[in-house]
């Protein structure tokens, strides 16, 4: 033990710089996901064994800089965009920079703040009080609009006894157990290296998350839904990039794409009830005459009647296609997902929760000459599902699939979701991966069957507790088909009812309380309490 402490004297940031390390390789390409129960333990270790303020806020801070470092430098430095908004693109990669001296800064205060001494509280409280962690994150992500590629909760979501949580608190719970689960172990590891005044009530801890992971499983076992029907689909995943063979084109005023109608050819033979596209079968916009003379440039890329053509030509009459398009009428621009049936536009759903500079350009950002597009999006504001056979479908288009709120308002009167985007901006597979794992806790927090159609991949069939079915993995080109069922009762999550919010506030209370009571318990301020 002595041996430990002249060790944790001379390298007092190994333990941080560890936690930050452990972290990282619970992200891809790495994977290593099971760390996740225990990398924050050494960061734990290190706060509440170090008493000097300063050695806090710098462990804490190098603990931010290598975390978020790293994921700023796979997703933020990988992001390409149009030629044509090359300020905006290279803005993005610098932003880098400040977002992560930002992100570690505040997090380092934060720590500092909660900072409290650990001889006044009990095992129990210490691990509790850590747990406020959770709520620096579900900052970051309300900052970032739902894209925190940092969460804890996306390694959890491997883990379906954590992922469950989701279904009674959000991420915000499932980040909570993460940190919970850590301080317990690094309370129980704080036991055995101790020799003295050795207490054993860091059972209780451990013992209330083992008994949360424990119920959490057994739910899941004994629980059932029931159904009456189902309908089958037939996801197309294509992984051309290069524009000539990606996209199809109007010829002689005849729409001709040999690799879609190829596609849908193998999908058609399995006679599915829907087929998915999910991209844009053409360059620019759906509009309703194709008519660019008021533009100084080609935007509208196709035209309902004559994709009706083609529909008639390729499509079975009775399948439903889904496609995911840009759609120009009444001079508005609208973020749908269409579905087309016997040569016909027979429903839509206009994208709700737009998302600054891949929707539209703010108003601010365009004072000072930064565009992202040539246009601007309009949100939508219908949720209606649309209807085949029995079954409702609710839909989240693109950045949707990372907001909670836009799962649980589309999914209210939906047997299912389906959450159909692209992450063709980014050079490799870390946002495709973790919008996955968006899909799969959307399922688990709405209690909605979510099929998740990426043209790049990976698509999946995902059940109503966030367990994967089926999928097609990254990069892989082929078909997903899998059946859909049509629920007789729809589940009801807690936290559909409820959201976050009020396991937010008891967190984020939790700490004045705990030192208020402290204050009293040190009579310093004996009239506290």
């Amino acid at each position: 033990m002595s041996k430990l402490l002249a060790t944790y004297e001379r390298f007092p940031y190994a333990l941080p710089i560890l936690s930050a390390l452990a972290l990282v390789l619970t992200l891809p390409p790495f994977n290593f996901w099971p760390i996740i129960l225990a990398a924050l333990v050494p960061l734990y270790l290190f706060i509440y064994r170090e008493k000097d303020m300063y050695r806090i806020f710098t462990g804490v801070l190098f603990f931010g800089l290598i975390f978020s470092g790293y994921l700023s430098y796979i997703t933020l430095f990988s992001f390409t965009w149009i030629p044509e908004a090359h300020l905006f693109s290279s803005l993005v990669k610098i932003s880098a920079i400040p977002f992560v001296i930002f992100i570690s800064i505040a997090t380092a205060l934060a720590i500092c703040l909660l900072k409290t001494e650990k001889e006044g509280l009990t095992p129990l409280e210490r691990v509790i009080l850590f747990g406020i962690f959770a709520a620096i994150e579900w900052a970051v992500g309300k900052v970032f609009i739902g894209f925190n590629y940092g969460s804890l909760a996306y390694a959890a979501t491997h883990i379906p006894a954590l992922r469950f949580m989701a279904s009674i608190g959000g991420t915000l719970l499932v980040t909570f157990m993460v940190v919970f689960g850590n301080a317990a172990f690094a309370e129980a590891l704080r036991f055995l290296f101790q020799k003295k005044n050795r207490n054993r009530s860091f059972l209780i801890p451990l013992g209330v998350f083992s008994t949360i992971v424990g119920l959490s499983v057994a739910y899941q076992y004994v629980s059932t839904t029931a159904t009456t029907s189902s309908i089958s689909i037939a996801i197309i995943q294509d992984t051309t990039r290069t524009e000539n063979e990606a996209f199809g084109k109007v010829v002689n005023g005849s729409f001709q794409f040999p690799l879609l109608e190829k596609r849908v050819k193998e999908a058609s033979a399995q006679h599915p009830d829907i087929i998915i596209y999910p991209f844009s079968p053409w360059i620019g916009a759906l509009g309703d005459t194709l008519d660019n003379s008021r533009f100084t440039k080609d935007v509208i890329g196709m035209d309902v009647a004559v994709f009706s053509a083609w529909l008639a030509a390729h499509v079975p009459p009775e399948t439903t296609l889904v496609t995911w398009d840009t759609h120009f009428t009444d001079g508005t621009y609208w973020n749908e997902i269409n579905y087309w049936r016997n040569g016909a536009l027979v429903g839509s759903y206009r994208k709700i929760k737009l998302f600054p500079f891949m929707d539209y350009t703010p108003q601010w950002a365009q004072r000072f000459g930064i565009y992202s597009l040539p246009y601007d999006g309009t949100a939508g504001t219908s949720t209606s599902p649309f209807g085949v056979g029995k079954v409702m479908i609710g839909s989240l288009v693109c950045s949707e699939v990372s907001r909670p709120d836009s799962a649980q308002e589309n999914g209210k009167t939906a047997d299912v979701l389906f959450a159909i985007g692209s992450e063709a901006m980014f050079t490799n597979s870390f946002p495709n991966e973790f919008n996955l794992l968006n899909a799969q806790l959307r399922a688990t927090e709405s209690g909605r069957m979510v099929i998740r159609a990426n043209k790049f991949g990976p698509s999946a069939v995902i059940d109503t507790y966030g367990n994967i079915i089926s999928e097609l993995p990254y990069n892989q080109s082929g078909i997903l088909f899998a059946k859909i069922p049509a629920q007789t009762e729809r589940r009801v999550t807690l936290y559909s009812v409820v959201t976050e919010y009020p396991f937010l506030i008891l967190l984020v209370g939790y700490a004045p309380f705990l030192w208020l009571l402290w204050l009293r318990k040190s009579k310093k301020f004996p009239w506290v309490g």
